[in-house]
């Protein structure tokens, strides 16, 4: 589907011929089957962190973004998610959100947020997310776009 997809937009006239894209197929029973065509990798934060593991896992399998190059290869990734676990998934435009100094938000503001707030639900971890990466500008208006897509799943009900 990818190639297809690369050949299209490659051959296409488009004013801009690359796409990033994330593909994600998460089934009932937690399996996440993805591709990542350049695009901000996705973390996945786990419910608990496991000895000797990271909290997170950012999920870059896949390959180059659509568009540029005629016979571009995707590969596709494999996750678990259990129950509790946090899928984020971001625009740049949220990462590179600058303070009056010129910092960035970055990661390393990021994942406290997920972290501090991932007992709760979604919605919340959302805008949590978007409270932090706002003042983090101190009141300067978004200079890209600015998306974020939350994915929480839930404990299996009774």
């Amino acid at each position: 589907m990818f190639a297809k997809l690369n050949r299209v937009i490659h051959r296409s006239r488009l004013s801009s011929r690359f796409v990033s894209v994330f593909y994600g197929e998460l089934e009932a029973d937690g399996n996440l089957v993805y591709v990542n065509a350049g695009h901000q990798p996705p973390i996945l934060f786990f419910r608990q962190q496991r000895p000797g593991q990271p909290a997170d896992l950012e999920l870059s399998k896949g390959g180059t973004v659509i568009g540029p190059l005629p016979a571009a290869h995707f590969t596709r990734g494999f996750a678990r998610v259990h129950p509790g676990e946090v899928l984020l998934l971001c625009t740049d435009g949220i990462l590179e959100r600058r303070d009056p100094s010129g910092e960035f938000f970055g990661l390393e503001r990021l994942r406290p947020v997920v972290r501090a707030s991932q007992a709760e639900g979604a919605a919340v971890i959302l805008e949590r997310l978007f409270e932090a990466a706002t003042a983090h500008g101190d009141g300067r208006p978004w200079e890209d776009d600015a998306t974020i897509v939350v994915v929480k799943r839930l404990e299996k009900a009774g």
